[in-house]
């Protein structure tokens, strides 16, 4: 797992785009049917396609694996760690709760929608992608809604 707060492209000093990606996007990868797993898939290829460096955050991390750890899952935590081998985690930073107060009041999110918010726009990602209708009241930074009803039942 790679930690970054800066991600570069080249020998030169040029930062590539970094869309934060959500817990319910990465449960989806690991834990969803397989239906849903494809278009997760290929939404997140076509992202990198596009010159997305995919990131999240230690939170994101905490609320994924929990659940497997405590049901002693290690298949299930070892397929996380592979799905986030080649994005960057973003570490926790002073102001964490403080800015996730302000994106809560502001965007009408509960508690741990907003930390993920604070993370994205603390670490300056330009895109919040994921599977979750909770976010649609987001107006801090753009959106990139994962839609799961095109699954064939």
């Amino acid at each position: 797992m790679k930690r970054s707060s800066v991600i570069f492209t080249s020998y030169e000093d040029k930062r590539m785009k970094q869309a934060y990606v959500d817990s319910s996007v990465w449960i989806t990868m690991a834990e969803g049917i397989a239906q849903y797993q494809e278009i997760v898939r290929h939404a997140l290829q076509q992202l990198e396609a596009d010159g997305w460096q995919l990131c999240l955050s230690d939170l994101v991390v905490l609320e994924v694996k929990l659940k497997p750890y405590r049901q002693e899952r290690y298949d299930l935590i070892a397929e996380y760690d592979l799905l986030f081998f080649e994005t960057a985690i973003f570490s926790p930073f002073d102001s964490v709760f403080h800015d996730a107060l302000e994106y809560a009041k502001t965007n009408g999110l509960k508690t741990m929608d907003a930390i993920h918010i604070a993370f994205a726009v603390n670490y300056k990602c330009e895109l919040f992608v994921t599977t979750d209708q909770d976010f649609h009241t987001l107006k801090s930074l753009p959106l990139h809604m994962i839609d799961l009803s095109q699954a064939i039942p």
